[in-house]
């Protein structure tokens, strides 16, 4: 699975899957990794992404909203 490889890359963060209570066929993948720049130029073309890559079209209802946000606080207990 692509959560459990990406967890081993020295510039991985954290991953958060979400499903929206109001869909069961609706969800967020919530990743943070060192750089926009590292992901998007190394961790995105990982061949442990090619699978997910692939099968998307056949899962997706409409094209997937990708968003880079830029983070302002975080509390972990």
């Amino acid at each position: 699975m692509v959560l459990d490889a990406m967890r081993n890359e020295p510039t991985f963060h954290q991953a958060v899957l979400h499903r929206d209570p109001a869909s069961e066929y609706r969800f967020m993948l919530y990743e943070t990794w060192e750089s926009h720049e590292e992901l998007l130029n190394v961790q995105i073309k990982r061949s442990y992404r090619n699978a997910w890559h692939e099968a998307l079209p056949g899962l997706l209802v409409r094209d997937r909203d990708i968003e880079i946000w830029e983070p302002l606080r975080s509390d972990h207990r």
